[in-house]
C-alpha cells in the first residue's frame, strides 16, 4: 500500500508553514496547525510546478538545491 504523499493520482495541496517554506500535502491529510493551503487541491505535477516557480520567483538566477 502506498502511503498518501506517494500517490500520483491523487489530489495535493501546497501549504506555506509560518517559516514561509512551502511543502507539497496530500489533499486528504489534516492540514497541520500553523500551515496555511496556498494552492491547491490539484494534482501533483500541477502543485510541484507551483512550488518550483515560487523559488524561481523568490530567487532568480540562483541555484538551489
Amino acid at each position: 500500500m502506498k502511503s498518501a504523499f506517494d500517490r500520483e493520482d491523487d489530489l495535493f495541496l501546497v501549504l506555506c508553514g509560518p517559516s514561509g517554506r512551502q511543502a507539497l500535502w496530500p489533499s486528504l491529510v489534516p492540514v497541520p496547525q500553523g500551515w496555511q493551503v496556498v494552492h491547491g487541491p490539484a494534482g501533483q505535477a500541477g502543485c510541484l510546478d507551483h512550488i518550483t516557480r515560487g523559488v524561481a520567483a523568490a530567487a532568480p538566477g540562483e541555484v538551489l538545491r
